[in-house]
């Protein structure tokens, strides 16, 4: 996205090791609680099952504020050895329209190898 005053369009990975029993449902209810805590004026809008390279996955939609702008973001998270796998994509929500076909053609790219 080219540089603006506002906020910058980002898509961020995060790799956390899980305990063995744990489970995607089990691990996304964690998250769903930690965005709540961590992010202002949080609103979860979807979370709908899917899957990625047969692994099963959840797709989450939600809106929050950074620095009192609002921004939308798209998070496609499955489990990989023992590994939550999570890609973070945010944009402002006023550019978000815009943006949104990118977003979902970055996720939808996402391999991970035969399962």
């Amino acid at each position: 996205q080219p540089a603006t005053d506002g906020f910058r369009a980002n898509h961020v990975w995060t790799l956390d090791r899980l305990p063995a029993d744990m489970d995607l449902r089990s691990w996304q209810l964690g998250n769903d609680q930690l965005l709540s805590l961590t992010l202002d004026e949080y609103v979860l809008l979807d979370l709908e099952r899917t899957e990625v390279d047969g692994y099963d996955a959840v797709r989450r939609l939600a809106c929050h504020s950074v620095q009192g702008e609002a921004v939308t973001m798209t998070q496609l998270a499955f489990i990989f050895g023992g590994i939550g796998v999570t890609l973070t994509s945010t944009v402002s929500t006023m550019r978000y329209l815009d943006l949104a076909n990118d977003l979902v053609e970055v996720q939808a790219g996402l391999s991970v190898g035969s399962n």
